[in-house]
């Protein structure tokens, strides 16, 4: 699932590629990924050009002429790929942006993935139910957030309400990287704690960010990241990098939850 280190990078990379590029023609090929019928989404999309490309979480923002924006969110995993003029594509897609020069985007993605046009100042539940993104807030805020609530501190990182941006793929690392138990409570986390575990976000979404995002996740133009968050996630029973004890595993909600019981507590 592409985290805050892919949706920004793609962000970015599409900022810099299609700023100015008027967007002539898309093609559907799922529809139910939409906002709206399909004739009254393209009537949102078609002919207006990008202004601005940005993201929030785990949604990539384009900004359109007239206050008009298209919000593309990847769900469980997929890729936004850029095509040149004249190259045939094809990729697997859900939808093809066509561009005036002759470019084109490919959007596609395996479950859960949204292609949303929105209105001038028009509420976008799915988007605007978001906190702040985790990367743009102090030390203050994200002790208080977290510090105040019982619920397991791995849980309440991955409530985007909260804070968005972090998912299963990088969450295992973030806590390992703080010596801190997947299950412990969020008041439960001493202040010294809570600066660890800051830190470690910021370390991690930042180098990730550097090596062009997680290892099996491709960026504009099809190239693959080399960040692997590998510490301890999807380890179970191998050894612990840093102590050599086996990694465990536990369900918190829907999914498991890997960690080293030696090194955090």
């Amino acid at each position: 699932m592409p985290e805050l280190p892919e949706i920004r990078n793609l962000a970015v990379q599409m900022n810099e590629a299609l700023l100015g590029s008027a967007i002539m023609l898309a093609d559907i090929l799922q529809p139910k990924c939409l906002n709206l019928p399909e004739d009254l989404w393209k009537a949102r999309i078609e002919g207006r050009t990008i202004e601005n490309v940005d993201a929030k979480g785990k949604w990539i923002r384009v900004h359109l002429t007239d206050g008009y924006e298209l919000r593309i969110n990847l769900g469980m995993g997929g890729e936004v790929l850029l095509h040149d003029a004249g190259e045939e594509v094809s990729v697997k897609k859900r939808a093809l942006l066509m561009f005036a020069d002759g470019r084109s985007i490919s959007v596609n993605f395996w479950w859960f993935g949204s292609l949303h046009a929105i209105g001038p100042g028009e509420m976008h539940a799915p988007f605007d139910k978001l906190g702040p993104d985790i990367l743009n807030v102090d030390e203050t805020e994200f002790a208080a957030a977290y510090s105040c609530k019982k619920s397991p501190i791995k849980t309440l990182l991955l409530k985007q309400d909260i804070f968005c941006g972090i998912g299963n793929y990088y969450v295992h690392d973030i806590l390992f990287a703080a010596g801190i138990h997947p299950m412990r409570p969020g008041n439960s986390l001493s202040e010294e704690e809570m600066m660890r575990l800051f830190n470690a976000v910021h370390k991690i979404f930042q180098k990730a960010i550097l090596q062009g995002a997680a290892d099996y996740e491709r960026d504009l133009y099809n190239n693959l990241g080399h960040y692997s968050a590998t510490q301890v996630g999807y380890r179970e029973g191998e050894p612990c990098r840093v102590c050599g004890t086996a990694i465990a595993a536990e369900r918190i909600g829907s999914a498991n939850s890997y960690f080293c019981p030696k090194c955090q507590k």
